[in-house]
């Protein structure tokens, strides 16, 4: 999301989020995951605040959000399994 959110997004709003244009099907692609996947996991992105999505419109980033939200997971190649 980060890397989409840079590559191809556009700003969305003066704290940093960007605003992507990219079709579920896009996003499937490029995660490698099934559609079911990618809903659910959009749906708990969204729940975090990590992202604004709906039907039939652009994918807001938060991009700031997320990098906490990266930031306070466990490294789990220091950590571990």
């Amino acid at each position: 999301m980060l890397h989409l959110a840079a590559s191809k997004g556009e700003p969305a709003s003066e704290d940093g989020a960007a605003l992507v244009r990219a079709s579920h099907d896009t996003l499937v692609w490029m995660a490698a995951m099934s559609r079911s996947h990618v809903t659910v996991t959009m749906g708990r992105f969204r729940e975090r605040g990590l992202v604004d999505c709906a039907r039939r419109t652009s994918l807001t980033v938060h991009v700031a959000a997320l990098r906490e939200h990266l930031a306070a997971l466990p490294d789990r190649r220091r950590d571990g399994p």
